[in-house]
């Protein structure tokens, strides 16, 4: 388990202690700097807390972090290097007695209430989360190296390991996917990301669908072809890549992913059991028909009214 304050504390997973020198502290910032600018405007967290005990500065100190679900709105976010998982860094040293400090500061100014505990033994990973959803779908394999020949996931390396936590972007990726070619048949209506050669960005296969699969199909199917029609319900959907977008808003239009109480979906949030059975497992399983596969008549498709991104200075 891992302790959250918000005013919060995560472990880095990667990069480890191994991975730490002594003397590199800025490297492996700016590391972490380079991987969430991919979706981010800044990296994601406010403070970093290196093995020898040493802070290092992230994003501006009054701006909400980008880490948790649920948990960064007023938040103070502190990354701590290592990967604490059984058999793996040890939290101990100069590392932990800067930690302690740190909790004890908050404790003295905001009180114990500001100090919170996150389960992430209820967290899926990503091989937990695909095995799941490979069964949902009906698919005669269900492990992960599968899935990987299958082309619904990357390969282990490119997560970092299939044990790593699930972030709910990668989590629609991986769906969207399963979607696309197991039920539905259609490669590229969801999912922006194949890695098909020959195919990019699955351009002749949507506008084939748009020239003729839909055009005896009720007005409403078109939301998922046309999806940035409707990306302006999403309030955080800058965070992420345009790839990433569409996979994500299309699955919302399914009902495959929701929105929290401030119109957003999270993209950077961990993946709950509870949440990936409740929010996607089991919609695709309603989705799923078994052996006679779901065509497109069958998918209902949210009832909402086109709502375009605003255009925002600098980021186009």
């Amino acid at each position: 388990m891992d302790l959250l304050i918000k005013n919060y504390l995560v472990q880095s997973w990667k990069p480890e202690h191994k991975d730490f020198n002594g003397s590199n502290h800025l490297a492996l910032q700016q590391g972490m700097y380079n991987y969430h600018v991919n979706g981010w405007s800044d990296i994601g967290q406010h403070v970093t807390l290196t093995p020898d005990g040493k802070w290092v500065t992230g994003r501006p100190f009054n701006i909400a972090p980008a880490s948790i679900k649920g948990w960064n709105t007023g938040a103070f976010a502190v990354e701590m290097i290592g990967n604490f998982d059984i058999e793996h860094d040890k939290f101990e040293g100069k590392q932990k007695e800067s930690m302690l400090k740190f909790t004890k500061y908050f404790i003295d100014k905001y009180g114990e209430q500001s100090i919170k505990e996150v389960d992430f033994n209820n967290i899926v990973t990503v091989r937990e989360f695909t095995e799941m959803l490979l069964k949902a779908s009906g698919e005669s394999k269900t492990n992960v190296e599968y899935a990987n020949e299958k082309k619904y996931v990357k390969s282990s390396a490119e997560y970092g390991s299939y044990d790593k936590p699930l972030l709910r972007k990668e989590a629609a990726q991986i769906t969207a996917r399963v979607i696309d070619t197991y039920i539905l048949d259609e490669r590229g209506l969801l999912s922006a990301s194949y890695a098909v050669e020959g195919l990019e960005r699955n351009y002749n296969t949507v506008h084939n669908l748009r020239q003729g699969q839909l055009m005896n199909i009720d007005d409403k199917f078109y939301k998922l072809l046309y999806w940035e029609k409707y990306a302006g319900h999403i309030k955080d959907i800058y965070m992420i890549t345009e790839e990433s977008q569409k996979e994500m808003v299309t699955l919302y239009l399914l009902g495959a992913l929701t929105t929290n109480s401030n119109s957003e979906l999270d993209p950077y949030g961990f993946v709950t059991r509870e949440g990936a059975k409740k929010e996607i497992v089991d919609k695709v399983k309603s989705i799923n028909k078994g052996e006679s596969r779901t065509s497109l008549e069958g998918l209902k498709i949210l009832d909402i009214e086109e709502k375009t991104k605003p255009v925002v200075e600098g980021l186009h």
